[in-house]
């Protein structure tokens, strides 16, 4: 059985119509001829592709630009939350378009960082507002991306380890003889 199938290269994958062995008869001939097609409607025509949420268009803006989502938080199921890791303001995201700064404590190293004003979602010149806006956030880098383990295994072990030496320091200083 292996044998009999036969894998046509690529470029002999066309279709190509059967040889006929006899004439076609009138019968055959009434059959394959195309039938008339009746007037298209519009309910025939293919649906033009649905332009994408301008949420969504946003949403994929933003984390391009390095901001990372945060989704599901509890309490508010209409907004979703985007953290940049560089020095760019943190942003809430509506569910109608709208972007505005986050209202929250801001890490010490955002504290000069200054939020936009709420961008709207509806017109156009809202969308080149947030465009504008887009263009002066700055790149993650490197240094930024870093930063979580930067504090959990550089900073961390070495102000425990200041905290240690000062102490076994104030013991031999105080009960050394």
């Amino acid at each position: 059985m292996a044998e009999e199938i036969e894998i046509a290269p690529v470029r002999a994958r066309t279709l190509a119509p059967p040889e006929p062995s006899e004439p076609p008869s009138t019968l055959a001939v009434a059959q394959s001829a195309p039938a008339p097609s009746p007037a298209l409607s519009p309910a025939d025509l293919p649906a033009p592709s649905p332009t994408p949420s301008p949420v969504l268009e946003r949403i994929h803006a933003l984390v391009r630009r390095g901001y990372s989502a945060e989704l599901g938080a509890p309490g508010s199921p209409d907004r979703v939350v985007l953290r940049h890791l560089g020095l760019a303001p943190d942003l809430v995201l509506h569910s109608n378009g709208d972007v505005e700064g986050l209202d929250s404590r801001r890490p010490r190293f955002k504290r000069h960082v200054e939020p936009p004003a709420p961008i709207g979602g509806a017109t156009d010149s809202d969308h080149l507002r947030f465009m504008r806006f887009l263009d002066t956030v700055p790149p993650v880098t490197f240094w930024h991306r870093n930063r979580p383990w930067r504090k959990k295994y550089l900073y961390l072990p070495l102000v425990l380890a200041a905290v240690w030496g000062l102490c076994v320091t104030l013991t031999i200083l105080l009960f050394g003889g």
